[in-house]
């Protein structure tokens, strides 16, 4: 599943490639997963509240991550949150 969200991803499927991700986060939960949804969610599909959600649940389960993140990097997510938190969200039409 991580492989086919990888590729979708590569291919533009955005929302098929999160789907794949959360699949795989069924099979074997790895916080990571939770980042690259949030990116997806925050700058390929411009939806801050799904970005917000899951940026916020990686920084959540980061005790449960594989690999081990520097704290420039933790740093940079939550900054990025708050960022994404600060400003208003667009109402959908």
């Amino acid at each position: 599943m991580l492989i086919r969200g990888e590729s979708q991803k590569g291919n533009r499927m955005y929302k098929e490639a999160i789907e794949s991700y959360l699949n795989a986060m069924n099979l074997k939960p790895d916080p990571n997963i939770y980042m690259i949804i949030g990116n997806l969610y925050d700058k390929k599909l411009n939806d801050k509240e799904k970005a917000i959600y899951f940026y916020q649940k990686f920084l959540d389960n980061l005790k449960n991550a594989r690999m081990n993140f520097t704290p420039e990097y933790i740093e940079t997510v939550k900054q990025r949150l708050e960022f994404l938190k600060s400003k208003p969200v667009k109402e959908k039409q």
